[in-house]
């Protein structure tokens, strides 16, 4: 089921909305314990995987706050409203 949610999702996008910035805060959570495991543990694949979360953390955060601002411009509002 949820491969199918996925499917349509891709092909239709997914509409934004403020709630994507829940999104942010687990992967900043899950970003900083595998940091503090790699600086606990010493085991460079854990160094390697921090690496890359909080590279997927900076492009995701990135990427709401951009939609975000996009969608408070008042252009972007009267656009919509002139669509409904």
């Amino acid at each position: 089921m949820s491969l199918l949610f996925t499917g349509h999702y891709v092909r239709h996008g997914l509409p934004f909305n403020l709630w994507w910035w829940g999104l942010t805060f687990p992967l900043g959570v899950f970003t900083a314990r595998t940091n503090f495991l790699y600086a606990a543990l010493k085991v460079p694949l854990l160094g390697g995987f921090a690496i890359a979360f909080f590279l997927l953390l900076a492009t995701f955060w990135a990427l709401v706050a951009t939609r975000t601002i996009w969608s408070l411009l008042p252009v972007r509002r009267l656009q919509i409203s002139a669509a409904d």
